[in-house]
């Protein structure tokens, strides 16, 4: 679902304008963590990071910085950076929060989405039919929402979703590793929300996207007894 700042562009490789160094790796960590290579409690240290991808640890430092505020990963005084665990309250909050955001800022895109803007959710649409790693679909899904959310051209609204579009990614891969049925669900949701926009129907896409939402918050509250 390579940038991690900014509020134009995909969530994807080159998303925010030019791809940098530290875009780079903040790509490559967070893929890392989507799939469990890098799994919960993991410690990341700078030097090691930086010898690998072969760069000097400033970019590795601001990019621990990057995935800290999407709270991917949490900074600690004696650790260096960790995989940081999300309970299942944090994922409920999460969700939740996610829903009233993302639904409150579509509005605002529909009024000013453009075919471009609806030609890359279809694209990233497409693909997701196809692909089958779990981790990768989390992340194509967190793309088709990033998609439609930025035409909204709302910085503050943009920033806020984009942190929590990423640390959804990391529940909605579980969702649909659980529940191979959720997938193809999710895939229906998103075809009539891109009909919604497509046809500027705000109350039908803010309804469908709504449920698209609720359905995957109703899992995690199921998971957790309530």
């Amino acid at each position: 679902m390579t940038g991690a700042a900014g509020s134009t562009g995909s969530l994807g490789a080159g998303s925010f304008g030019a791809i940098t160094t530290q875009s780079r790796i903040v790509e490559a960590l967070r893929g890392r963590i989507m799939s469990g290579e890098l799994p919960t409690g993991a410690r990341l240290r700078q030097v090691d990071l930086a010898e690998e991808l072969g760069v000097s640890t400033t970019p590795v430092r601001e990019a621990f910085r990057t995935l800290a505020e999407e709270g991917l990963l949490r900074i600690d005084s004696h650790r260096g950076a960790v995989v940081r665990t999300t309970t299942a309250a944090e994922q409920v909050e999460i969700l939740e929060l996610l829903r009233a955001n993302e639904s409150d800022n579509l509005e605002h895109a529909i009024a000013r989405m453009t075919p471009e803007h609806l030609t890359e959710a279809g694209t990233v649409h497409q693909a997701l039919r196809r692909e089958r790693d779990p981790s990768r679909w989390a992340l194509g899904n967190r793309d088709f929402h990033w998609a439609l959310a930025r035409a909204s051209q709302r910085p503050l609204a943009l920033d806020i979703l984009r942190r929590l579009l990423n640390q959804s990614a990391l529940h909605i891969r579980t969702d649909i590793e659980r529940s191979p049925a959720r997938r193809k669900e999710a895939l229906t949701e998103h075809d009539q929300l891109l009909t919604a926009c497509t046809e500027r129907d705000v109350p039908q896409a803010r309804a469908v996207l709504w449920q698209h939402v609720t359905t995957a918050l109703d899992n995690v509250r199921a998971q957790v007894g309530g």
